[in-house]
Protein backbone atom coordinates (compact mmCIF):
# COMPACT_ATOMS: atom_id res chain seq x y z
CA UNK A 1 0.00 0.00 0.00
CA UNK A 2 1.09 3.43 -1.17
CA UNK A 3 2.25 5.77 1.97
CA UNK A 4 -0.51 8.01 1.05
CA UNK A 5 -3.21 5.29 0.94
CA UNK A 6 -2.16 4.63 4.53
CA UNK A 7 -2.17 8.23 5.56
CA UNK A 8 -6.13 8.36 3.84
CA UNK A 9 -6.87 5.39 6.02
CA UNK A 10 -5.87 6.80 8.99
CA UNK A 11 -7.38 10.02 8.09
CA UNK A 12 -10.74 7.80 7.83
CA UNK A 13 -10.51 6.02 10.99
CA UNK A 14 -9.98 9.22 12.89
CA UNK A 15 -12.78 11.35 11.56
CA UNK A 16 -14.68 8.22 12.38
CA UNK A 17 -13.95 7.88 15.98
CA UNK A 18 -14.69 11.88 16.65
CA UNK A 19 -17.91 12.18 14.62
CA UNK A 20 -20.79 11.26 17.26
CA UNK A 21 -19.23 13.78 19.58
CA UNK A 22 -21.92 15.33 21.32
CA UNK A 23 -23.15 14.53 25.16
CA UNK A 24 -27.43 14.46 24.94
CA UNK A 25 -27.34 14.59 28.76
CA UNK A 26 -25.46 18.21 28.66
CA UNK A 27 -26.36 19.53 25.09
CA UNK A 28 -22.81 19.97 24.19
CA UNK A 29 -20.31 18.97 21.51
CA UNK A 30 -16.50 18.77 20.82
CA UNK A 31 -14.24 21.79 19.92
CA UNK A 32 -12.46 21.85 16.69
CA UNK A 33 -8.70 23.37 16.68
CA UNK A 34 -6.80 24.72 14.09
CA UNK A 35 -2.68 25.52 15.04
CA UNK A 36 -0.44 26.57 12.97
CA UNK A 37 3.57 27.11 14.14
CA UNK A 38 6.23 28.61 11.64
CA UNK A 39 9.56 31.00 12.15
CA UNK A 40 7.49 33.53 10.20
CA UNK A 41 5.39 34.04 13.27
CA UNK A 42 8.41 34.71 15.71
CA UNK A 43 8.98 38.37 17.22
CA UNK A 44 12.52 37.99 16.35
CA UNK A 45 14.67 35.78 14.48
CA UNK A 46 12.40 34.51 11.59
CA UNK A 47 15.20 32.78 9.52
CA UNK A 48 14.28 29.21 8.22
CA UNK A 49 16.44 26.80 10.40
CA UNK A 50 15.55 23.94 12.40
CA UNK A 51 11.93 23.47 12.89
CA UNK A 52 10.44 25.89 10.69
CA UNK A 53 7.04 24.55 10.02
CA UNK A 54 3.77 23.16 11.75
CA UNK A 55 0.25 22.48 10.25
CA UNK A 56 -2.77 20.52 12.12
CA UNK A 57 -6.44 20.17 12.19
CA UNK A 58 -8.11 18.48 15.33
CA UNK A 59 -11.39 17.25 17.11
CA UNK A 60 -11.61 17.19 20.56
CA UNK A 61 -14.61 15.77 22.37
CA UNK A 62 -15.57 13.46 25.46
CA UNK A 63 -16.05 9.97 24.74
CA UNK A 64 -19.62 8.35 25.33
CA UNK A 65 -19.62 5.94 28.13
CA UNK A 66 -18.31 2.53 27.45
CA UNK A 67 -16.89 3.12 24.38
CA UNK A 68 -13.71 2.38 23.31
CA UNK A 69 -11.68 5.29 23.69
CA UNK A 70 -14.22 5.53 27.63
CA UNK A 71 -12.20 2.16 28.62
CA UNK A 72 -8.80 3.50 27.05
CA UNK A 73 -9.54 6.47 29.57
CA UNK A 74 -10.97 5.00 32.12
CA UNK A 75 -7.19 3.02 32.47
CA UNK A 76 -5.65 6.34 33.51
CA UNK A 77 -8.39 6.95 36.26
CA UNK A 78 -6.60 3.89 37.94
CA UNK A 79 -10.43 2.67 39.02
CA UNK A 80 -11.63 6.43 39.35
CA UNK A 81 -15.14 7.32 38.10
CA UNK A 82 -16.40 9.42 35.73
CA UNK A 83 -17.59 12.29 38.55
CA UNK A 84 -14.28 12.47 39.95
CA UNK A 85 -11.84 11.32 36.47
CA UNK A 86 -13.14 13.28 33.44
CA UNK A 87 -12.11 11.25 30.07
CA UNK A 88 -11.77 13.36 27.41
CA UNK A 89 -10.19 12.77 22.98
CA UNK A 90 -8.65 14.16 20.71
CA UNK A 91 -7.78 13.19 17.07
CA UNK A 92 -6.52 15.28 13.89
CA UNK A 93 -4.15 15.03 11.14
CA UNK A 94 -0.88 17.54 10.76
CA UNK A 95 2.40 18.02 8.94
CA UNK A 96 5.80 18.79 10.52
CA UNK A 97 8.77 20.13 8.34
CA UNK A 98 12.26 20.52 9.15
CA UNK A 99 15.22 22.54 7.20
CA UNK A 100 18.51 23.72 7.32
CA UNK A 101 18.88 27.07 7.62
CA UNK A 102 20.80 28.05 4.25
CA UNK A 103 17.75 27.28 1.85
CA UNK A 104 19.27 28.51 -1.78
CA UNK A 105 21.96 25.25 -2.55
CA UNK A 106 20.54 22.03 -4.03
CA UNK A 107 23.14 20.30 -2.54
CA UNK A 108 23.77 18.76 1.21
CA UNK A 109 25.12 21.08 3.53
CA UNK A 110 27.69 19.80 5.32
CA UNK A 111 27.68 20.97 9.14
CA UNK A 112 23.40 21.41 9.56
CA UNK A 113 20.75 19.38 9.61
CA UNK A 114 19.39 17.55 6.98
CA UNK A 115 15.55 18.64 5.45
CA UNK A 116 13.16 16.57 6.77
CA UNK A 117 9.25 15.96 6.96
CA UNK A 118 6.35 14.28 8.54
CA UNK A 119 2.96 13.57 7.86
CA UNK A 120 0.69 12.25 10.67
CA UNK A 121 -2.29 11.14 12.45
CA UNK A 122 -2.68 11.65 16.13
CA UNK A 123 -5.11 10.04 19.11
CA UNK A 124 -4.97 11.70 22.52
CA UNK A 125 -7.05 10.38 25.56
CA UNK A 126 -6.64 12.27 28.82
CA UNK A 127 -7.98 11.35 32.36
CA UNK A 128 -8.49 14.59 34.10
CA UNK A 129 -8.39 14.90 38.02
CA UNK A 130 -9.62 18.10 39.85
CA UNK A 131 -5.62 18.33 40.70
CA UNK A 132 -3.99 16.15 38.42
CA UNK A 133 -4.01 14.70 34.83
CA UNK A 134 -2.91 11.89 32.98
CA UNK A 135 -2.13 12.95 29.12
CA UNK A 136 -1.42 9.89 26.57
CA UNK A 137 -0.68 10.59 22.93
CA UNK A 138 -0.71 8.58 20.15
CA UNK A 139 1.30 9.41 16.13
CA UNK A 140 1.18 7.45 13.11
CA UNK A 141 2.78 8.52 9.56
CA UNK A 142 5.55 8.81 7.58
CA UNK A 143 8.42 10.49 7.15
CA UNK A 144 10.30 11.62 4.26
CA UNK A 145 9.55 12.56 0.76
CA UNK A 146 5.49 11.05 1.04
CA UNK A 147 4.85 13.91 3.96
CA UNK A 148 4.95 16.31 1.26
CA UNK A 149 6.38 18.45 3.23
CA UNK A 150 8.84 19.67 0.00
CA UNK A 151 5.45 20.48 -1.77
CA UNK A 152 4.23 22.26 0.58
CA UNK A 153 7.16 24.90 1.46
CA UNK A 154 7.70 25.33 -1.90
CA UNK A 155 3.96 26.62 -2.81
CA UNK A 156 3.92 28.69 0.74
CA UNK A 157 7.04 30.24 -0.79
CA UNK A 158 6.37 30.61 -4.20
CA UNK A 159 3.16 31.72 -4.15
CA UNK A 160 1.80 33.12 -0.75
CA UNK A 161 5.75 34.97 0.21
CA UNK A 162 7.16 35.44 -2.85
CA UNK A 163 10.27 37.22 -0.79
CA UNK A 164 11.18 34.25 0.75
CA UNK A 165 13.86 32.04 -0.80
CA UNK A 166 12.54 29.18 -2.61
CA UNK A 167 14.06 25.71 -0.91
CA UNK A 168 15.60 24.12 -3.81
CA UNK A 169 17.62 21.08 -1.11
CA UNK A 170 14.68 18.99 -0.59
CA UNK A 171 15.89 16.19 -2.65
CA UNK A 172 18.65 15.29 -0.03
CA UNK A 173 15.85 15.24 2.71
CA UNK A 174 15.20 12.14 4.78
CA UNK A 175 14.09 8.78 2.44
CA UNK A 176 10.59 7.26 3.23
CA UNK A 177 9.78 5.40 6.41
CA UNK A 178 7.44 4.81 8.41
CA UNK A 179 6.84 7.25 12.08
CA UNK A 180 5.37 6.04 14.95
CA UNK A 181 5.24 8.42 18.34
CA UNK A 182 4.20 7.53 21.70
CA UNK A 183 4.27 10.60 24.48
CA UNK A 184 2.71 10.12 27.90
CA UNK A 185 2.80 13.11 30.81
CA UNK A 186 1.72 13.58 33.91
CA UNK A 187 0.95 16.70 35.60
CA UNK A 188 -0.30 18.37 38.53
CA UNK A 189 -1.61 21.72 40.41
CA UNK A 190 1.26 22.48 42.67
CA UNK A 191 -0.66 25.95 43.52
CA UNK A 192 -3.90 28.02 42.57
CA UNK A 193 -4.37 31.24 43.80
CA UNK A 194 -8.40 32.59 43.91
CA UNK A 195 -10.82 36.05 44.40
CA UNK A 196 -14.31 35.42 44.80
CA UNK A 197 -14.40 32.09 43.34
CA UNK A 198 -12.62 33.08 40.14
CA UNK A 199 -9.13 31.66 39.57
CA UNK A 200 -6.80 34.20 38.73
CA UNK A 201 -3.32 32.04 39.22
CA UNK A 202 -1.78 28.50 38.83
CA UNK A 203 1.36 26.74 38.68
CA UNK A 204 1.05 23.38 37.78
CA UNK A 205 4.32 20.96 37.09
CA UNK A 206 4.98 17.94 34.71
CA UNK A 207 6.62 15.40 33.53
CA UNK A 208 6.73 13.17 30.51
CA UNK A 209 8.18 11.20 27.72
CA UNK A 210 7.87 9.99 24.32
CA UNK A 211 8.79 6.56 22.48
CA UNK A 212 8.78 5.42 19.25
CA UNK A 213 10.53 5.43 15.87
CA UNK A 214 10.51 9.70 15.51
CA UNK A 215 12.01 10.94 18.88
CA UNK A 216 12.70 9.28 22.35
CA UNK A 217 13.16 11.75 25.07
CA UNK A 218 12.22 12.50 28.70
CA UNK A 219 11.52 15.66 30.23
CA UNK A 220 10.42 17.98 32.97
CA UNK A 221 8.91 21.35 32.84
CA UNK A 222 6.80 23.58 35.06
CA UNK A 223 3.94 26.37 33.33
CA UNK A 224 2.03 29.16 35.37
CA UNK A 225 -0.57 31.25 34.44
CA UNK A 226 -1.99 34.74 35.34
CA UNK A 227 -5.22 36.25 34.76
CA UNK A 228 -8.98 36.26 34.55
CA UNK A 229 -11.56 33.19 35.01
CA UNK A 230 -8.90 31.40 34.53
CA UNK A 231 -10.39 27.71 32.49
CA UNK A 232 -10.08 25.11 35.03
CA UNK A 233 -8.76 22.63 32.30
CA UNK A 234 -4.76 21.84 32.22
CA UNK A 235 -2.83 23.45 30.18
CA UNK A 236 -0.24 21.46 28.93
CA UNK A 237 2.96 22.86 26.66
CA UNK A 238 5.57 20.22 27.14
CA UNK A 239 6.96 19.60 23.77
CA UNK A 240 4.79 17.23 22.17
CA UNK A 241 3.47 17.86 19.05
CA UNK A 242 0.15 19.07 20.57
CA UNK A 243 2.13 22.03 22.21
CA UNK A 244 0.23 24.74 24.45
CA UNK A 245 -3.32 23.00 24.52
CA UNK A 246 -6.01 22.88 26.64
CA UNK A 247 -6.84 19.08 28.33
CA UNK A 248 -10.62 17.96 27.94
CA UNK A 249 -13.00 19.40 26.76
CA UNK A 250 -15.25 19.52 29.07
CA UNK A 251 -19.20 18.20 29.87
CA UNK A 252 -20.53 21.69 30.07
CA UNK A 253 -19.65 25.04 28.60
CA UNK A 254 -17.34 27.11 30.34
CA UNK A 255 -19.51 29.27 33.52
CA UNK A 256 -18.54 32.57 32.27
CA UNK A 257 -18.72 34.18 28.57
CA UNK A 258 -15.32 35.07 28.29
CA UNK A 259 -11.62 34.80 30.15
CA UNK A 260 -7.89 36.27 29.29
CA UNK A 261 -4.78 35.14 30.91
CA UNK A 262 -1.24 35.50 30.23
CA UNK A 263 1.34 31.98 30.75
CA UNK A 264 4.80 31.01 30.32
CA UNK A 265 6.63 27.77 30.75
CA UNK A 266 10.07 26.54 30.72
CA UNK A 267 11.05 22.79 30.50
CA UNK A 268 14.11 20.98 29.65
CA UNK A 269 14.01 17.02 27.83
CA UNK A 270 16.92 14.87 27.12
CA UNK A 271 16.50 13.54 23.93
CA UNK A 272 18.06 10.15 23.40
CA UNK A 273 16.86 9.65 19.76
CA UNK A 274 15.57 12.50 16.97
CA UNK A 275 15.29 10.94 13.37
CA UNK A 276 15.75 14.65 11.82
CA UNK A 277 19.27 14.74 13.25
CA UNK A 278 20.55 11.28 13.89
CA UNK A 279 19.67 10.47 10.44
CA UNK A 280 22.61 10.07 8.33
CA UNK A 281 24.49 12.22 10.83
CA UNK A 282 28.17 10.94 9.67
CA UNK A 283 27.48 12.24 6.09
CA UNK A 284 26.24 15.47 7.48
CA UNK A 285 29.07 15.93 10.07
CA UNK A 286 26.82 17.04 13.63
CA UNK A 287 26.72 15.74 16.54
CA UNK A 288 22.96 15.31 18.37
CA UNK A 289 22.75 17.65 21.74
CA UNK A 290 21.07 15.46 24.38
CA UNK A 291 19.47 18.11 26.45
CA UNK A 292 17.36 20.47 24.53
CA UNK A 293 15.51 23.37 26.60
CA UNK A 294 12.26 24.87 25.30
CA UNK A 295 10.97 28.50 27.06
CA UNK A 296 7.48 30.11 26.10
CA UNK A 297 5.57 32.94 26.38
CA UNK A 298 1.64 33.51 25.07
CA UNK A 299 -1.73 35.08 25.95
CA UNK A 300 -4.82 33.66 25.09
CA UNK A 301 -8.44 35.13 24.97
CA UNK A 302 -11.81 33.49 24.78
CA UNK A 303 -14.83 34.72 24.18
CA UNK A 304 -18.11 32.56 24.42
CA UNK A 305 -17.43 29.70 21.84
CA UNK A 306 -14.66 30.87 20.19
CA UNK A 307 -10.57 30.87 21.67
CA UNK A 308 -7.27 32.89 20.20
CA UNK A 309 -4.31 32.10 21.48
CA UNK A 310 -0.54 32.97 20.62
CA UNK A 311 2.62 31.38 21.60
CA UNK A 312 6.31 32.25 21.46
CA UNK A 313 8.97 29.66 21.79
CA UNK A 314 12.31 29.73 22.18
CA UNK A 315 14.37 26.28 21.98
CA UNK A 316 18.27 25.81 22.79
CA UNK A 317 20.44 24.51 20.14
CA UNK A 318 19.60 20.85 19.09
CA UNK A 319 23.36 19.67 17.53
CA UNK A 320 26.86 20.74 16.94
CA UNK A 321 28.49 22.28 15.21
CA UNK A 322 26.19 24.97 13.57
CA UNK A 323 23.12 24.86 15.22
CA UNK A 324 21.79 28.11 17.07
CA UNK A 325 18.84 28.72 19.47
CA UNK A 326 15.67 28.47 17.39
CA UNK A 327 12.30 30.81 17.91
CA UNK A 328 8.92 30.26 16.36
CA UNK A 329 4.90 31.25 16.93
CA UNK A 330 2.22 29.04 17.18
CA UNK A 331 -1.46 30.41 16.74
CA UNK A 332 -4.62 28.40 17.89
CA UNK A 333 -7.70 29.29 16.76
CA UNK A 334 -10.52 26.88 18.48
CA UNK A 335 -14.09 27.16 18.28
CA UNK A 336 -16.58 24.84 20.02
CA UNK A 337 -18.64 24.32 22.95
CA UNK A 338 -15.99 24.44 25.77
CA UNK A 339 -13.18 25.88 23.63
Amino acid sequence: MKWGAWICLLAACTSGIGKATCDGAANTCGSFTLQAENDAFALSDTSDRGYTNGTRLSWSWEPSVDSRLDRLAAKLCFGEDRTTCGRYAAAGLGQSMYTPEYLESPRRIIGDRPYGGWLYGMLMVDAVRETQAEHVEIYAGVVGPAAHAEEAQTFVHVHITPASPEPLGWDTQISNRAGVLVVYEHRWKLLELSCNDRPYFDLTPALGGAVGNVFDYAAAGVTFRAGYNLPPKFFRPIPSLASAMLVGAGRTPPPRSWDAYLFASADQRYVAHNVFLDTDDELYRIERRPWVRDYRAGATLRIRWLRLQFVQTFRSPEFRPESRRQSFGTWLITVGASP
